[in-house]
């Protein structure tokens, strides 16, 4: 085992994260943190450092996202929903200079729901979110994939949100 890796795992070392510096750097440093604790198998130390991030500011889009997919892995699609929701609802942050990922406040909670909305039986509801994501990755195969289930399972119940073409336009 390399000397990083053991690192990583002694739960003293490698585990604190500054409160000093910019604090989109201490978010992101906690993000990391997460995602390496998550590669490694502690689901508990990544949910720990995920929810560090709220040290530095209020909830942002993937915090939202990866708390979402935390609950979804428990098997808890009800608090799964309302971290997924809240990420679509947050105001965009225009004025921070830190990394930011559009797609954790536009497909992926969306695509999410769907999934959530699905395994809960509230399948019409789940075929809005999948369509709502296709507004803004028109070409995603899962959610294209999505799109032919609900349409067989939903039968005369399914709604597009895509828009409609008109008389005189052609499909490419």
């Amino acid at each position: 085992m390399t000397r990083k890796r053991r690192s990583l795992r002694s739960p003293g070392r490698c585990s604190t994260i500054p409160r000093v510096g910019w604090i989109e750097d201490n978010i992101q440093a906690c993000l990391r943190l997460a995602e390496c604790r998550e590669r490694l198998g502690d689901k508990e130390a990544a949910f720990t450092a995920i929810t560090r991030t709220l040290q530095y500011d209020s909830p942002r889009a993937e915090f939202c996202c990866r708390l979402g997919a935390w609950h979804v892995e428990q098997g808890q699609l009800h608090p799964a929903i309302y971290w997924y929701e809240l990420a679509v609802m947050l105001p965009r942050e225009t004025a921070s200079m830190g990394v930011k990922n559009e797609a954790f406040a536009t497909w992926i909670p969306n695509l999410q729901l769907a999934l959530c909305y699905d395994r809960l039986g509230q399948h019409e509801r789940a075929n809005l979110f999948n369509e709502t994501a296709l507004l803004h990755l028109p070409g995603h195969p899962s959610m294209l994939y999505n799109r032919t289930y609900f349409q067989k399972l939903l039968g005369d119940k399914y709604v597009s949100l895509q828009p409609q073409e008109t008389a005189g336009e052609k499909k490419e």
